[in-house]
């Protein structure tokens, strides 16, 4: 006899929250959230179409009838009777909205990325040092099985020091990033939106702190000399473009991204990188991304290589292999998953509640979200001046 899927569990007393700027992402973690039933309720919105996020919620099968609108935050923070906040606003509020949910030290769940400015991030820094530190930002990568899996292979000593890693990001569904608001945020922007989560897993695997790293990006694909503005359903090429949505759903077989013209003269994001990276120990990483492959080419994970032996897995396929360097004796494991961000959200959801329990034991720290984001502004300078860039902040403060 299985146990009834409204099970509830009644170690977890009810804690409410509060959602600022409540988009797809937030939907999507609170989706997470509704499926794990840990006793969690909304009970307020800031949003700046409240309606509209009203109704996306219930749609998804929230029940909406506790919550409450506030058109000011601060006035929510100190009145809604919050134990959590969620803020899943435009990455250029998120320091807004931050700094005063630090200041009455209540739980928060920080969406990537952080912030696109140097100075605003020293204004976070500042903000978070005075306060009781009761952060989690949106990294679930770090924390999915599989990583957690690697991670535990590594500090066993197996493979020895972790002294090279090479990581990969090959995008099956790139498109999303040249049919849509993505294509404008300039040469560096994926950096802040995607690479962003690649970084920080590289570093919680090598366990030492980034000194400096060198960029290079290729434009060789998307963008061209359509005029800007071109929508695919009024384009006269259509019926032969390989990105219009007509051609991927009917002969590509694939989930169109979009409707906005991937080859006009206003996309600026770059479809494929390489990034060099060094770390304090002497070791360095290398990272590519790529944005144009597609359906069985997508591939993201890394090989990471000590005396002892070489590690590499593969989100896509679901795979750690251990091939031991003096020893014919190699291990292959299996990791499912089949939640969101490779069930990273569901990691991140259990320690928010936790963090709203009293217990602050997550990875996802602001700490290291400071660190990928000096990583992803390093990158911006170096793309800018062709060379290496230290991993700094912008007040000459080391890491």
């Amino acid at each position: 006899m299985g146990y009834d899927s409204e099970l509830a569990y009644d170690y977890f007393d009810r804690k409410n929250i509060g959602i600022i700027g409540c988009g797809v992402r937030a939907r999507s973690l609170m989706a997470t959230l509704r499926r794990m039933n840990m006793n969690v309720k909304i009970v307020a919105l800031h949003d700046i179409d409240a309606p509209r996020a009203l109704r996306d919620l219930a749609a998804d099968g929230e029940d909406v009838s506790e919550i409450r609108v506030w058109d000011d935050a601060d006035d929510m923070l100190d009145n809604g009777g919050l134990d959590g906040v969620l803020i899943a606003t435009r990455s250029e509020e998120h320091v807004y909205f931050a700094k005063k949910v630090l200041a009455r030290n209540i739980p928060m769940v920080l969406e990537k990325p952080i912030t696109y400015l140097e100075d605003e991030l020293c204004e976070l820094r500042e903000a978070y040092e005075k306060s009781e530190k009761k952060v989690i930002i949106s990294f679930p990568l770090r924390e999915t099985p599989m990583l957690n899996l690697v991670k535990e292979i590594i500090d066993s000593g197996r493979i020895g020091t972790p002294e090279h890693i090479q990581a990969f990001n090959y995008v099956p569904y790139g498109g999303v990033y040249f049919h849509n608001w993505y294509c404008k945020t300039g040469p560096a922007g994926l950096f802040f939106e995607k690479s962003t989560h690649d970084f920080d897993w590289i570093n919680r695997i090598a366990g030492v702190k980034p000194q400096e790293l060198v960029v290079m990006t290729s434009q060789q694909v998307f963008g061209g000399d359509m005029p800007d503005g071109k929508l695919c359903r009024t384009c006269e090429r259509q019926l032969n473009c390989m990105e219009s949505p007509f051609m991927q759903r009917n002969f590509i077989h694939d989930n169109p991204k979009g409707d906005t013209c991937a080859f006009t003269k206003e996309i600026k994001t770059y479809d494929s990188a390489s990034v060099l990276i060094r770390y304090e120990s002497g070791m360095h990483a290398n990272y590519v991304e790529n944005h144009f492959v597609r359906k069985g080419a997508g591939a993201r994970g890394g090989r990471i290589s000590g005396y002892s032996g070489t590690l590499d897995f593969d989100w896509y396929k679901k795979e750690v292999n251990v091939f031991r360097h003096h020893s014919r004796v190699s291990e292959t494991y299996r990791v499912d998953h089949d939640m969101g961000h490779f069930n990273g959200d569901e990691s991140l959801m259990f320690d928010f509640v936790k963090l709203m329990h009293g217990i602050n034991d997550t990875t996802a720290t602001m700490e290291a979200g400071f660190v990928s984001t000096l990583m992803c502004m390093a990158a911006r300078k170096s793309i800018e001046t062709k060379g290496f860039v230290p991993v700094i902040w912008a007040d000459g403060k080391h890491l």
